[in-house]
């Protein structure tokens, strides 16, 4: 099950046709906006805060310490090696930190779940440094099947902008994830010609493929 969606940058470039953007890739988020005070000439700009500034939470209320931060997604998988080594060969994304393997009485109190046992990796996105959010893949050992559907209620899919949405569904097919639906356009105006497909990746969890071109200025849909 995929629990979140999420924006990178992705340093391999996919060749495709005339287009010569980088490869990128995003995830919906939905949440509330809190307001923020108007910062003086002499206050750094929001991507340049440090951790002495304080995180807002809930209703706006402020703690002490490290600023709020989106930490990781979690993928549940059959078999997480594989899948994986899916999202290193199809996206780039690079195991980051020690091979996860969990029991005991923690983890029990933690998923609720008696004689758990969970193992796994961490997975650096595209476009983020070490301490950027990462893919948590991990496999219980007594995980419960169930096919995620695009319309479904809660969390649905990831999204990569990729440079070549053909390209990349391509790949995905390659390494032998699936592609639903039709590659699709529309005219978002200034923003640009979007491009999109819904595609499953080795386990049928939903990826969406996304590229923009604002050069074009009609959108089309292909077939």
């Amino acid at each position: 099950m995929i629990v979140f969606a999420i924006i990178i940058n992705h340093k391999k470039e996919i060749p495709c046709l005339n287009k010569t953007a980088p490869v990128n890739a995003h995830t919906h988020v939905t949440g509330t906006e809190t307001a923020r005070p108007a910062r003086s000439t002499t206050e750094k700009p929001a991507h340049k805060q440090t951790a002495e500034k304080t995180a807002a939470i809930g209703n706006g209320k402020k703690i002490p310490g490290k600023p709020l931060k989106y930490v990781h997604t979690n993928l549940i998988a059959k078999d997480w090696r594989s899948l994986s080594n899916f999202y290193q060969k199809v996206f780039g994304c690079k195991p980051i930190g020690p091979q996860r393997d969990l029991s005991g009485k923690w983890i029990e109190d933690l998923t609720g779940i008696e004689n758990v046992h969970i193992t796994g990796e961490h997975l650096l996105l595209p476009g983020y440094e070490e301490d950027g959010p990462t893919l948590e893949i991990f496999s219980y050992g007594n995980s419960v099947d169930s096919e995620k559907q695009v319309n479904a209620y809660g969390f649905s899919h990831i999204a990569f902008e990729v440079q070549c949405v053909e390209t990349a569904a391509a790949l995905v097919l390659k390494e032998g994830g699936s592609v639903l639906g039709k590659i699709t356009s529309k005219d978002y105006g200034k923003k640009g010609i979007g491009t999109f497909v819904y595609a499953r990746d080795i386990e049928g969890n939903i990826i969406e493929l996304q590229s923009w071109n604002k050069e074009e200025t009609a959108p089309f849909t292909r077939q």
